[in-house]
């Protein structure tokens, strides 16, 4: 009897996994309506032709690191991955936390979480990345991100996101990641 609860349990772990990465997938490759534009900042600048622009925020380099919150997903990681075979990094955002988790894999693939639009983030699209194919985002990226949100402790409502992103690692120093600019749309749960 106690084979097929073990058996029962590793099914049902392995649906929740696949469905999972199907909704993840499916909220990837979802439209998303823009969100209208707030007023414009006041500035002391008269509008004109001969005004000033004000610099607009730019996106900034990720800076993978093995401190803090991104140490203890790299490490976490790394138990699955291999040690060597993952780098982490972390930015505040709008009260919560944006976590990058990059894993040495054959292909260029993108797991984006809720919320997140592959358009915030130019490189995908330049750098060739696509949605992982069903296989691997049911036994790879899934796991990669269930690890680094229980590594993290993970809160969606207080604005923590994750993005995996698969690639060889001998490429890893030719990337050019980058976090969209902090006016970029807010990722809400509700996306």
């Amino acid at each position: 009897m106690k084979l097929w609860g073990i058996v029962a349990l590793a099914t049902g772990v392995v649906i929740a996994a696949a469905l999972g990465a199907l909704l993840i997938v499916l909220a990837v490759q979802a439209p998303q309506e823009p969100e209208p534009a707030g007023p414009p900042p006041a500035t002391s600048t008269p509008a004109g032709p001969e005004a000033a622009v004000p610099d607009a925020p730019k996106p900034t380099p990720m800076a993978f690191t093995r401190e803090g919150d991104a140490g203890k997903v790299a490490v976490a990681v790394e138990r699955v991955a291999r040690p060597g075979n993952a780098q982490v990094a972390v930015a505040p955002r709008n009260g919560g936390r944006w976590i990058c988790v990059l894993v040495n894999g054959r292909e260029r693939y993108v797991e984006l979480d809720q919320g997140l639009r592959a358009d915030d983030f130019p490189w995908i699209g330049k750098g060739g990345f696509q949605p992982p194919p069903p296989q691997l985002a049911r036994t790879g990226t899934s796991i990669y991100r269930s690890v680094a949100k229980r590594a993290m402790g993970y809160d969606a409502e207080r604005g923590d996101r994750i993005l995996i992103v698969v690639c060889p690692r001998d490429q890893w120093p030719q990337l050019a990641l980058r976090w969209p600019a902090p006016s970029a749309r807010r990722a809400t749960p509700a996306d």
